[in-house]
């Protein structure tokens, strides 16, 4: 992604580029529980001190999982956990990664053939 006319702190104005990319592989270990393992990095340009173009890089392994809780209304709610981690250029950097999703039909699709 193209960010034209960006202005650093310090008002030099230039055009950058930011670059993300990930991927995910997801276990189906029970009807209900999801392990997870995404690979998730970027490369952002920055604006250095001196109006030089800079590019920064990251890179982070994130395992985690995620558990749907059922309801008989069709609602159902999904935490989720993560821990990145990070390799390469973020080499020692790590977090803790919540997830919450409700998710509900809002229309029920009509039979196409009747």
């Amino acid at each position: 992604r193209a960010v034209p006319g960006a202005r650093s702190l310090a008002g030099v104005e230039a055009d950058l580029t930011v670059i993300n990319y990930g991927a995910s592989v997801i276990y189906l270990a029970n009807g209900n529980l999801n392990l997870m393992l995404e690979f998730v990095g970027g490369t952002s340009d920055v604006i250095g001190d001196d109006g030089n173009i800079e590019s920064a890089r990251s890179f982070f392994i994130n395992p985690g999982l995620r558990y749907a809780i059922d309801f008989d209304s069709e609602l159902q709610i999904v935490p989720g956990l993560g821990v990145p981690i990070g390799v390469g250029p973020s080499a020692g950097e790590f977090g803790i990664f919540l997830y919450l999703s409700f998710e509900h039909p809002l229309f029920r699709p009509r039979a196409l053939f009747r």
